[in-house]
């Protein structure tokens, strides 16, 4: 009898021959398992082999322990446990509350707020709490390191983000301690042997390899990638140490990496599916030649231990393959499995502006500190991205009166705030319509005027008049209210999404020359001239303007982006701020609210993740 079935083309013909087949591959099996017994035998009867694939000895798993806990976490059927080894030893913590149902009903909504503060809950918190690592380092004391080791479902999860960010308290792993990943506790102990061998040596890598893939054939632009790797070829020269950038392809990139220091890609990376050894950094020609896992552990850099590899793409630490999961199989073991003595990863998606700003956080750390194993971690810890949405239109007067007192709030906390020059801002300048002009060409401002303000009386609209500029001369603005508007300023926003791709103060600049063209030198910003005029000034490249302007490029998205902005604003006008998308203030609200608001985002630290 032959039996088809859905699953495999493979016919099964009988019982017998099953039971068979069975019985004669778990004779296979038997006879391999006491040939692989002999041959780990004769490997361990030779010196400096007797632990070959061996569970380390609790001294050595102490001695691994020695620049901080490593924290196993076991996902089991029966019972979830951390395993603490510290130099008080190993001990066991069972965490009651984690539970295999939750772990997989939140692997889909890893990044929300949710998800970490329940993480904290039934892991995280217990675990800290039990180290007694209850609250956040006074100022000038060390700050405790930890290793997590998470194994089963747990590996996707962002333990050193667990926690509440929305309380003014220390209830995240990010106000307690600096988080570190590790494959197993060998790879810790392997690594530091390995360190301590190469310490010093004159034949290590001496130089940086930048790789930036700002294109990349059948993916999306990355606006920034260029601008990452300009920040960090700047403090690579300041520091005094050679860089360069080799051709964009696999044999390049890897020959490079063999007398390298420092290794930084800013581009696309992709996490294969079911196969991890395939995940790869997208170059050039990573359809016939991929960088992928495999052949990076096929690189053998042991003998140099490069210092770092910062891997400033998606996805990085990610395994999607569920069978995998614990083989913790990616492209950041595989730098480190390279050799590598630190590994800068990502769990998820990353935001293309914001990488360059912790890129540059990193290496001015590594300027100030030196090439020490704690110089980039320390600093990341103690620095806060604080993201403000912008939701503004450049006719309007309250929107550049807005932008002054965010300019002076950003500079006031910087300069006052401890440890605030540290921390960085990333504004997005989001776009909406006013619609003030309703005629299809530009017209006098006075015509629009009158039409707007008809319902006020004469004295009463003078009074408007001299309250806005004696609020505009307090932020450095006098206000001319002649020249021409014109139909819309679609233009102009198309033009500050382009600026996305500038230097942040580029873009800063950018904007507040078009909004001082508008409202002091009463120019008409939507014509073209005028447009490439003010963004060539502020530094954008005039021939990449002029040929943006000319064309509809980016039209359908600030169109699309202006309708979800403004059902955002919900009837409020504008401008309206966001910051890290909790705190909003509707208005030009005076600089000390946004400080104000900026202490909150930093006492509660919600910060980033890479």
């Amino acid at each position: 009898m032959v039996v088809s079935s859905r699953k495999a083309d493979f016919p099964i013909q009988s019982h017998d021959r099953i039971v068979g087949a069975f019985s004669f591959e778990g004779d296979q099996r038997h006879e391999a398992s006491g040939q692989l017994s002999d041959l780990l035998t004769e490997i361990r009867d030779v010196p400096g082999f007797d632990r070959f694939l061996l569970a380390g000895t609790e001294m050595q798993m102490r001695e691994a322990a020695a620049g901080g806990p490593i924290i196993i976490i076991n996902v089991g059927a029966h019972r979830r446990d951390a395993l603490v080894i510290d130099q008080k030893g190993i001990r066991a913590l069972e965490l009651s509350g984690l539970s295999i149902e939750d772990i997989h009903s939140r692997s889909n909504t890893l990044d929300s707020v949710k998800t970490l503060e329940w993480l904290w809950d039934v892991a995280v918190g217990p675990i800290l709490d039990f180290l007694g690592f209850t609250g956040t380092p006074g100022e000038g004391m060390p700050w405790p390191r930890v290793w997590w080791i998470p194994t089963g479902a747990l590996v996707r999860f962002p333990l050193h983000a667990a926690g509440y960010h929305l309380r003014r308290n220390s209830d995240t792993a990010m106000d307690r301690v600096i988080s570190s990943y590790s494959s197993s506790v060998k790879a810790i102990t392997n690594a530091r042997r390995q360190r301590l061998l190469v310490d010093g040596d004159p034949e290590s890598g001496s130089n940086a390899i930048l790789v930036s893939m700002s294109e990349t054939p059948k993916h999306s632009s990355l606006q920034h990638a260029k601008r990452e790797i300009d920040e960090v070829s700047k403090i690579c020269s300041s520091m005094g140490l050679p860089f360069e950038h080799p051709e964009n392809n696999n044999r390049d990139v890897l020959n490079a990496l063999d007398n390298c220091k420092i290794f930084h890609f800013a581009g696309h990376g992709g996490t294969h599916p079911t196969d991890p050894l395939k995940s790869l950094l997208l170059l050039k020609d990573y359809d016939s030649f991929p960088l992928t896992v495999g052949s990076l552990l096929d690189k053998n850099l042991q003998s140099k231990r490069p210092f770092l590899a910062y891997l400033s793409a998606c996805g990085t630490g990610e395994i999607k393959d569920k069978n995998s999961v614990d083989e913790s199989i990616h492209l950041t073991s595989a730098f480190q499995l390279a050799g590598f003595q630190h590994v800068v990863g990502t769990l998820w998606s990353v935001d293309d502006a914001v990488c360059v700003d912790v890129a540059r956080a990193t290496y001015e750390a590594i300027q100030e500190h030196g090439f020490k194993d704690t110089s980039g971690s320390t600093t990341l810890a103690n620095m806060t991205i604080i993201e403000i949405e912008v939701i503004f239109d450049f006719v309007c007067a309250w929107c550049y009166i807005g932008k002054r007192k965010l300019d002076h709030a950003i500079s006031l906390y910087q300069k006052t705030y401890p440890g605030g020059k540290k921390d960085t801002f990333s504004i997005t300048w989001k776009p909406y319509y006013l619609h003030y002009n309703p005629h299809p060409h530009s017209v006098d401002k006075s015509e629009v005027a009158k039409v707007r303000l008809s319902g006020m009386s004469p004295e009463r609209q003078a009074a408007l008049t001299l309250r806005m500029e004696q609020i505009g001369r307090s932020v450095g603005v006098n206000f001319k209210w002649g020249g021409k508007i014109g139909p819309d300023t679609r233009d102009a926003h198309r033009l500050v999404r382009l600026s996305r791709s500038e230097d942040a103060s580029v873009q800063s600049t950018w904007i507040d020359g078009l909004f001082a063209a508008y409202h002091k030198l009463e120019q008409d910003i939507s014509d073209i001239e005028i447009l490439q005029n003010v963004a060539t000034g502020a530094g954008m490249s005039g021939v990449d303007v002029e040929k943006f302007l000319h064309s509809t490029t980016g039209l359908d998205e600030v169109n699309e982006e202006e309708m979800n902005t403004r059902e955002l604003a919900a009837g409020s006008g504008v401008p309206t701020f966001i910051i890290q998308r909790v705190h909003r203030l509707d208005g030009a609200h005076d600089p000390l609210d946004f400080y104000e608001a900026f202490v909150k985002v930093k006492e509660a630290d919600t910060t980033h993740n890479i």
